[in-house]
């Protein structure tokens, strides 16, 4: 479904992230940002309905 360096983009801040791994079973969103130095934790399925929603663009 997901894989390490996947693209995910937010619809809203228009901020692009790279799926860096996972931690506790979640995965890790790392910013390609250099400004920007929040990682995003989700679990699959909820980042899975976050894209469906329209969220997420996974890129």
């Amino acid at each position: 479904m997901f894989s390490k360096g996947t693209l995910i983009q937010s619809v809203r801040t228009g901020s692009t992230y790279q799926i860096a791994g996972k931690w506790s079973g979640n995965l890790v969103l790392a910013p390609i940002s250099e400004s920007d130095a929040d990682c995003l934790l989700y679990q699959a399925g909820e980042l899975q309905e976050l894209i469906d929603a329209g969220d997420f663009i996974k890129k």
